[in-house]
């Protein structure tokens, strides 16, 4: 395989039997159509308990290059890419998934634009068919995100980005547990293109971002790649400290005045609320920065590879 001009396309999947046939197609007519450019498919399986595996391996064309890797179990959609980045072949890598929200002749246009010189190009979300609790909650995301830890970040947020060797060189030299594979994109300081498109609506399946993952990844890029956590609890301290030393003071001038105050009431709101629910907020925030740091000091493994599986 020629690696300069080919690309390495990265496919996780996790129980999408109903979309393996017309993701198949899709990739086999993506081939068909740019002959030029030289593809290899390598497709992750996070951990799938139906049958997507064994479809996806029956219905692969034979002209296709591909290879599938298999997690031992489910390590969640960033984990999938890493293992997908680490096994691809080529100078250019770029992501694709298996719901087929994301269309695939973004590759080529990204392809296109990166010859302008960037070594990273984003593709940004232009409109999306997401419900207003989800649009809404992906926009605070990347508004945070944009604010906080990467003014380059998409303002509605992007799922499918292309870069060189010098970033994937990179990726895998720093396997991070518990942290964004696109904030270390985005972040490693190479020139930066991007191009817009509409996503699609899924239309077999569900989708495996619930909720509680969403609340997971914001967590993991603010306490992964900005200080603002800590940053909270510093300005929230000094201005419980300043209320602390002007109450007694007001309590003073109060008395002095006479006017005489319930007392009692009001420190047990103050002891609960501010004292035990602040403490507590607080060593949580510290409690998350000193888990990452004992998982990273443990070198685990990020994931563990079951099995891979190559064209012959």
């Amino acid at each position: 395989m020629n690696n300069g001009s080919a690309i390495s396309v990265v496919i996780p999947f996790l129980n999408e039997e109903e979309n393996i046939p017309e993701l198949v197609r899709q990739i086999d007519e993506l081939a068909r159509e740019y002959a030029q450019i030289s593809f290899e498919f390598v497709f992750v399986d996070d951990g799938s308990t139906d049958n997507s595996l064994a479809l996806l391996k029956n219905s692969l064309p034979p002209d296709l290059v591909w290879k599938v890797v298999k997690l031992s179990r489910n390590y969640g959609s960033y984990n999938a890419l890493r293992v997908g980045v680490f096994h691809s072949s080529c100078d250019i890598v770029t992501f694709l998934y298996a719901d087929l929200q994301d269309p695939t002749w973004l590759i080529p246009r990204m392809f296109e634009k990166m010859k302008e010189g960037y070594d990273i190009v984003v593709a940004e979300r232009k409109t999306t068919k997401y419900r207003f609790s989800d649009r809404f909650f992906s926009e605070l995301h990347a508004r945070m995100i944009r604010k906080f830890v990467a003014e380059t970040f998409p303002e509605k947020g992007f799922d499918v980005v292309m870069f060189t060797r010098a970033i994937k060189e990179k990726l895998n030299e720093n396997i991070e547990a518990d942290s964004n594979i696109f904030m270390q994109i985005l972040r490693s300081g190479y020139r930066q293109g991007k191009i817009q498109y509409d996503k699609v609506e899924r239309k077999f399946g569900v989708s495996k971002w619930s909720f509680s993952n969403k609340i997971k990844a914001s967590l993991d890029i603010l306490v992964s790649f900005s200080y603002l956590p800590v940053r909270i609890i510093s300005l929230v301290g000094l201005l419980l400290t300043g209320l602390g030393l002007l109450w007694p003071v007001v309590f003073t001038i109060l008395w002095l005045a006479g006017i005489r105050l319930e007392i009692f009431p009001s420190t047990i709101i103050a002891i609960l609320l501010l004292g035990f629910g602040f403490t507590n907020i607080s060593l949580a925030i510290l409690g998350e920065y000193l888990w990452r740091i004992l998982n990273a000091a443990r070198r685990r493994p990020a994931f563990t590879v079951d099995e891979v599986i190559e064209k012959k």
